[in-house]
């Protein structure tokens, strides 16, 4: 029975580690400062230095912590160097590629926020040091009690009406990790739908699916955009982006 270790449950962090437990993994996981209530879970602040005994167990490591929960780089590098001989998959974020139009794995990353450059920080320290690795670059994520579209919902003159929408549900992004965790080759992974529809189309028909008050957006021109592709067709996902939310 392979281990995994789940830093940190949060919202996807709770989901991945139902979804393993089903599939037949001893799993663990952390939280930081309220309990999820799941068997197996351990309090852990990566911004203090201590090491958890679940995590020395393990044979895979998820690290699926926001970069704005990490205050102390040095020793989430060090989470990492200390547990380099295991398999790690590292959730990163799109976020790395900037504003680049069409980007691939084969695209150079140039983030422009703090998040996206500490990231591909993070993703350059493992590519260097961590000899089995999955690293996931996800796209935006939707699922249960999660969408942009609630927060958008009613909203007037809203920018970026023109731009791609560049998305991946819940289940998309499980069955992604899982492949990844059986993967023998090290590899990048964009996760993100190939569906692109326009944000302001793409809003005005969810809010009206789900019956909420629709968003107006501003109609300035496409100058910078991003589409997330992928060169691996087995991590490829075209499902809807309105219905099984």
């Amino acid at each position: 029975m392979r281990k995994v270790t789940i830093i940190s449950l949060g919202w996807l962090g709770v989901a991945i580690y139902k979804h393993l437990k089903k599939l037949g993994f001893k799993v663990s996981g952390s939280y930081n400062s309220t309990s999820k209530d799941l068997a197996r879970e351990f309090k852990f602040d990566i911004n203090k230095e201590y090491q958890h005994n679940f995590i020395s167990d393990s044979d895979i490591i998820i690290l699926n912590i926001p970069p704005s929960k990490i205050k102390n780089d040095d020793n989430f590098l060090k989470l990492i160097k200390e547990n380099e001989a295991k398999k790690i998959i590292f959730i990163s974020s799109t976020s790395v590629y900037g504003m680049q139009g069409s980007v691939n794995e084969l695209t150079e990353p140039l983030p422009i926020t703090k998040s996206g450059i500490r990231l591909l920080e993070w993703e350059n320290y493992i590519l260097k040091n961590v000899p089995s690795y999955q690293i996931i670059r996800s796209a935006g994520q939707i699922g249960p009690n999660r969408h942009p579209a609630y927060s958008l919902s009613g909203r007037k003159d809203i920018n970026g009406g023109n731009q791609y929408i560049n998305l991946i549900s819940q289940k998309d992004l499980l069955d992604i990790i899982t492949k990844s965790i059986d993967s023998e080759k090290s590899k990048i992974i964009n996760a993100s739908n190939t569906n692109h529809p326009i944000k302001k189309e793409y809003y005005t028909q969810y809010c009206k699916y789900i019956n909420l008050p629709v968003p107006t957006f501003n109609e300035e021109n496409l100058t910078e955009y991003k589409k997330i592709n992928t060169i691996h067709k087995e991590y490829e996902i075209n499902t809807t982006l309105t219905k099984g939310l």
